[in-house]
């Protein structure tokens, strides 16, 4: 909506000061009031309309800089931005992460939220609308009134005359014609005139699309010289309607003159003080623009035309731009991450290793509050039953160990404890066990060598059932500017809203390592929702992972 919001903003700003600078003084009023309708019209549908584009250079479904979190056009809060992307995606990949006591290495904890200023923009912007609805909605009631109240009759058009007591300028809304008792007995001829102009021309309609884009666009300062000068092209049009069918010229603006102090004024109706006095004579008197100066309206398409091209999507390639890293080398450049690609690297890797913290990491105000801190690694087989999970272990190795504080930990080997200055020397593979408790407010992490009998009954860690969904182009609400979902489990859906988002290449949520992590399992079942317009590449693209995953029993489903 904010980015709607925007477009909107822009694009009318830009459009009327075009109609301000070029044709606001000429004195065709028909063709000046199309313009400013069309303005209003193409602020509202050309924001919301999002054509697609192909473009000569490829666009990446997702890049990540070294270093760099990319916010989307949703997402504009950086610790949801992290917890998703560090958080949510490290969950769904290793269920037995810890929810409290643990950091991966290299992240830096989320900074503490922000001020919520998008909430408050939010509150702010919808009690403008509120005030401005109000308002309107103060004037119709104060019409209905004024109908209700009033003596009526007919003219020969068939509108409603509504003839009031008091001192007021005359209105009209749509077929409704309000003025005072002496207004029809002294100036019937002209005011009757004028207002039936207004009717016949349909100038109600204008003024509800107008009501409409200034609730919506109240902030926007242009908006409301838009709405003054159509009102103002209204009482032109209307001023030339009643001149033409005779009415005395100077007769006419002496009455302008009189009603100009009336004591009501509505912004809804149509009514004769409507609009600058002095602007109204001197148009009145003015000598007829050029037809040749309509062409000055040129301007408009044109510059509906670039909005449709600037407000356009880019078609998204499946390539990354050039000299991009991705893959396993989208992270280069990035924090190190301690990781066990292979069963090599995992019998090198130690079962238990002490980090202690550089000089700049104890500058940072949550690193130096939690402290140095161990490293557990652990390879397939383990038995884990910690930190609210008991599982065992299906993947290879465990890609991304845990960062245990020390502060808040007491370590144990076999029964014995052991702190971070004379950690066990033992490869990764020696561990059969992690067994987590409770010593006030410690937590004690056992770790188990010993040989240990798993019960039947405990799961691994691996979700044999994985769902995979193809959108074809990346979906305008998602949360990430993806085109590939993926859940654990099998789901009939074609709604990306149901899954949580992955990407074909970006390291930490990898289509890939999804693959690889499912084929431990030789019970594993894929099913592939594939949605309507998705191109042919990606079907080629994820078959392709599939087989070098080694991964056979999957369907591809496309949708009806």
């Amino acid at each position: 909506m904010v980015y709607f919001l925007l477009k909107s903003a822009i694009l009318l700003s830009v459009l009327y000061g075009c109609f301000f600078v070029l044709l606001s003084r000429e004195t065709f009023h028909r063709f000046n009031r199309g313009v400013l309708l069309a303005i209003l019209v193409s602020s509202l549908v050309l924001p919301a309309w999002q054509i697609t584009l192909d473009r000569s250079r490829f666009v990446p479904e997702w890049v990540l800089l070294p270093g760099e979190i990319r916010i989307t056009e949703t997402e504009n809060n950086i610790a949801e931005v992290q917890a998703r992307t560090y958080g949510s995606t490290e969950e769904r990949h290793r269920p037995y992460m810890a929810p409290d006591n643990r950091e991966h290495i290299g992240h830096v904890p989320a900074p503490s939220t922000p001020f919520p200023w998008h909430t408050v923009l939010y509150i702010l912007y919808f009690l403008g609308i509120a005030c401005h609805l109000f308002s309107v909605l103060r004037q119709i009631l104060a019409f209905r009134h004024d109908v209700r109240h009033g003596i009526k009759t007919r003219d020969k058009y068939g509108n409603s005359i509504i003839i009031r007591g008091g001192n007021f300028a005359p209105y009209s809304f749509f077929r409704h014609i309000v003025m005072s008792a002496k207004d029809y007995e002294d100036s019937r001829h002209p005011i009757l005139t004028h207002e039936q102009a207004h009717i016949r021309l349909g100038h109600s309609w204008d003024i509800l699309l107008l009501e409409t884009v200034c609730t919506i666009q109240w902030f926007n300062p242009l908006v409301w010289m838009l709405a003054r000068d159509l009102r103002a092209v209204h009482e032109y049009e209307a001023d030339k309607a009643a001149l033409d069918l005779g009415i005395d010229a100077t007769r006419y603006q002496q009455l302008l003159v009189i009603k100009a102090f009336g004591t009501r004024l509505q912004s809804v109706t149509n009514s004769l003080s409507h609009g600058s006095l002095k602007d109204r004579i001197i148009m009145m008197k003015k000598t007829k623009s050029s037809g040749l100066l309509m062409l000055k309206g040129l301007f408009l398409p044109l510059f509906m035309g670039i909005a449709v091209v600037a407000f356009a999507k880019p078609k998204t390639e499946e390539a990354n731009l050039p000299g991009m890293p991705v893959g396993d080398n989208a992270g280069q450049g990035a924090p190190a991450m301690p990781s066990m690609a292979d069963e090599e690297k995992s019998k090198e890797q130690k079962m238990v290793t002490a980090w202690f913290l550089s000089d700049e990491q104890k500058k940072h105000p949550i690193m130096s509050k939690r402290g140095d801190f161990f490293l557990i690694s652990w390879t397939k087989g383990a038995w884990i039953e910690a930190w609210g999970k008991s599982f065992v272990e299906d993947r290879q190795n465990a890609q991304y160990p845990f960062a245990i504080p020390a502060k808040r930990t007491k370590m144990l080997l076999d029964g014995v404890e052991f702190n971070l200055h004379n950690v066990p020397d033992l490869p990764a593979p020696a561990l059969k066990k992690i067994e987590q408790s409770k010593e006030g407010e410690m937590d004690v992490i056992n770790l188990i060598t010993k040989p240990v009998e798993i019960p039947a009954d405990i799961q691994g860690s691996v979700n044999p059932q994985l769902t995979i969904l193809l959108t074809g182009t990346p979906p305008k609400d998602a949360s990430f500017r993806v085109s590939i979902f993926q859940s654990q489990g099998l789901k009939e859906s074609f709604s990306h809203k149901e899954y949580e988002y992955i990407s074909w290449t970006q390291k930490l949520s990898n289509i890939k390592d999804v693959l690889k992590d499912v084929s431990y399992r030789k019970d594993h079942q894929i099913r592939i929702n594939v949605c309507h317009g998705v191109p042919q590449e990606h079907i080629n693209r994820l078959t392709a992972m599939l087989k070098e995953c080694g991964l056979t029993n999957y369907d591809f489903v496309h949708e009806k």
